[in-house]
């Protein structure tokens, strides 16, 4: 009986831990979701290229994708501008008006995982002329409050085997 009330109590630790990774996690999309140009990096340019498809490059969503490069910068942008139902669609898309030549500013998000990687997929928003041309809207929301809800799951869960331990001492 010790050694399964040990095992509840370890668990019970492990899934509050779980759950405040978690909540930090959500907290951090839920930031995302909402944030203003002012919170990424910015880089103004003219357009090198808009493109569906790029060589080498293979993507499961084919049509709904468009690739933009400034000239003079090695990074290329990776913007996901689906409309079908179930995708995260952004709030503002006009990226297809946008024409080689044309001066833009990008605002993009960058981490640990994407700063080494030519393709940026954390495209934010783009401007052209003091106009909106594409907002990813607040796509990260829905996962930030799914994350949050089970984060909140796991922690009522999780105390509820610690309490369940300190009861059987």
């Amino acid at each position: 009986m010790r050694n399964a009330a040990q095992q509840n109590y370890r668990a019970g630790q492990q899934a509050i831990g779980a759950a405040i990774v978690s909540l930090v996690a959500a907290a951090y999309l839920f930031f995302l979701g909402y944030a203003g140009k002012e919170d990424f990096y910015h880089l103004s340019g003219a357009v090198e290229f808009l493109k569906t498809e790029l060589p080498g490059v293979t993507d499961r969503h084919q049509g709904k994708i468009r690739y933009l490069k400034l000239e003079g910068h090695e990074r290329i942008f990776y913007l996901f501008v689906g409309y079908d139902t179930g995708d995260f669609s952004p709030a503002v898309n006009r990226v297809d008006e946008l024409k080689p030549g044309d001066r833009i500013d990008v605002y993009y998000d960058d981490n640990k995982r994407t700063v080494d990687k030519q393709i940026n997929q954390l495209t934010h928003f783009i401007e052209k002329d003091g106009q909106i041309y594409f907002d990813a809207g607040d796509r990260n929301v829905p996962i930030a409050v799914f994350l949050a809800l089970a984060a909140l799951g796991l922690l009522v869960w999780g105390i509820r085997l610690v309490k369940k331990h300190k009861n059987a001492r």
